[in-house]
């Protein structure tokens, strides 16, 4: 997966050079489409170096983690073998990327697949998890926890990985809106990981 990532690193450095030599139909390159491109590649390559720096990272496995209905558990206790996909997400990330993630989810999963997801999520209260649950009528586990501990979270936006069964994480992607096709093609490869985890 590391390759992968650093495959793609190269691929938006190089994408990011061409974009900014590359003048407009006119032969002229706009001062605002020129910074508006600039600065999306550099926000790719930020998220690429943040997903790297954390994969591999082990979690603590007593981390107090809380359920819908307030009760108290720690992670070991909820998730007991490996190959669990995690999403993790905060009620301060950007609400239309966190609806279009499980939309997505909904549409591209079968039954079978979606018992692999959990949600980790973060909310000062409890009834507006319960709320949103209800609003987007959501079937997976889903628990409150503070943080997990990683620089990740400092990005402020959704987030999926892998939680192996020594409470590693591995797969790590950050999914956009603008690109569903991506988060189609993550859960594929996420799936057929996990399937060969359990064989």
């Amino acid at each position: 997966m590391k390759k992968s990532f650093a495959i793609f690193i190269i691929v938006s450095l190089m994408l990011g050079s061409f974009l900014s030599v590359h003048p407009d139909k006119n032969g002229r390159m706009s001062c605002n489409s020129y910074s508006l491109e600039k600065e999306i590649l550099y926000l790719l390559r930020e998220e690429q170096f943040e997903l790297l720096g954390n994969e591999g990272s082990v979690l603590d496995s007593n981390k107090i983690i809380y359920d819908v209905n307030n009760k108290e558990y720690t992670l070991s206790n909820v998730i007991k073998e490996g190959g669990r996909i995690i999403i993790r997400y905060s009620e301060l990330n950007c609400n239309v990327c966190i609806d279009s993630l499980f939309s997505c989810i909904d549409n591209h999963l079968n039954k079978k697949e979606k018992q692999q997801i959990h949600i980790l999520a973060s909310y000062h209260n409890r009834n507006d998890l319960l709320i949103f649950k209800r609003i987007n009528n959501l079937s997976y586990p889903i628990y409150r926890i503070d943080s997990l501990g990683i620089s990740l979270e400092n990005l402020n936006e959704p987030f999926i990985f892998v939680l192996n069964k020594d409470y590693s994480i591995s797969h790590l992607f950050i999914p956009h809106k603008e690109r569903p096709q991506d988060t189609r093609r993550y859960l594929n490869i996420v799936l057929s990981y996990i399937e060969t985890m359990h064989l």
